[in-house]
């Protein structure tokens, strides 16, 4: 099968993922040898009907120990088994494009979580050498803050699935996904671009895929800050206590209904005790004017820049 880099996973898929092709020199004899397991495989295979299936609701989810099945009308079913395995059963005639935005987005964020990780619906890039991320309400603007940020230069590490790693005195962020699904108006204001010279994330979704400049799929960022996106009548931020923090991580968890329902969240609300005590976390208040990001992008880079210096 096909290998691919994210999140520092060696991925075997069998279907195409939107990924880099691993093409390194570590096997997966030297993987076991150095007492780590990294791989993580994709495959085409059977998931049984699940039993919270119906035909009014567009998904569904069922939870069995660590096995978290998931099913989207229209598209196909899917498995996600303790944080190593992925099965896919697709459904006749399904965009392949959209079970791979499945298999990207609600897949690998609840197989992050399984694995331990601080998974976040926020988007990030590295400035100098440190992530940045973004997280806010849906339409707030995640990806759109980092598209603009990775036109000025800056590598993106991760849209959309960010998992974050608390377990040493500076949590770090693994390199995701470096593909981006911006909106036509989105793609003109933080790049620049003819929004009809990318791909569609499906036929009928008018979101725009686009491949950013990224950081190496191997790297585990230290994290600079948090910005929490909002509207306000002009652009500021102010540092959120320690308590705000909290529920704002609890708040912009990755699929919280997922671990609401696992055995995880005690272990969740620990990993986000713990990010809110060892990270700036900040309100991010701009004008809802796409016309502005640029200068929003700009003042954000110069923010982290002074923190840095």
């Amino acid at each position: 099968m096909p290998r691919y880099r994210a999140y520092g996973l060696d991925i075997e898929s069998e279907i195409e993922l939107p990924l880099p092709a691993f093409g390194g020199n570590t096997s997966s004899a030297d993987i076991e040898d150095a007492g780590l397991d990294h791989r993580v495989t994709v495959v085409l295979g059977d998931v049984p009907r699940l039993a919270t299936e119906n035909e009014r609701a567009p998904n569904a989810v069922e939870i069995n120990r660590d096995r978290i099945a998931i099913a989207w009308r229209g598209v196909g079913r899917f498995l996600v088994v303790g944080g190593h395995r992925v099965v896919v059963d697709m459904q006749h005639g399904a965009d392949a494009r959209l079970a791979r935005a499945v298999v990207m987005g609600q897949c690998l964020g609840v197989l992050l979580h399984q694995r331990g990780l601080l998974v976040l619906h926020a988007s990030a890039v590295s400035v100098n050498g440190r992530a940045v991320v973004f997280v806010g309400h849906k339409g707030f603007g995640k990806s759109t803050m980092a598209a603009a940020l990775q036109a000025r230069g800056h590598l993106l590490v991760s849209d959309d699935v960010l998992a974050v790693d608390v377990g040493s005195e500076v949590p770090t962020v693994r390199v995701g996904s470096s593909t981006m699904r911006l909106w036509p108006e989105a793609v003109e204001a933080s790049l620049g671009r003819d929004p009809d010279e990318l791909p569609r994330l499906s036929e009928h979704i008018e979101k725009r895929l686009y491949s950013a400049k990224a950081a190496s799929s191997d790297d585990r960022i230290p994290l600079a800050a948090i910005f929490v996106l909002a509207e306000g009548d002009a652009t500021r931020v102010a540092k959120l206590s320690g308590q705000q923090s909290f529920v704002e991580l609890v708040r912009y968890t990755y699929v919280p209904s997922l671990i609401q329902e696992s055995e995880a969240m005690r272990d969740h609300f620990k990993q986000c005790v713990a990010l809110a005590a060892r990270t700036d976390i900040l309100r991010l208040e701009r004008p809802d004017d796409l016309s502005q990001v640029g200068d929003v992008a700009a003042f954000v880079e110069r923010i982290v820049t002074d923190d840095q210096s």
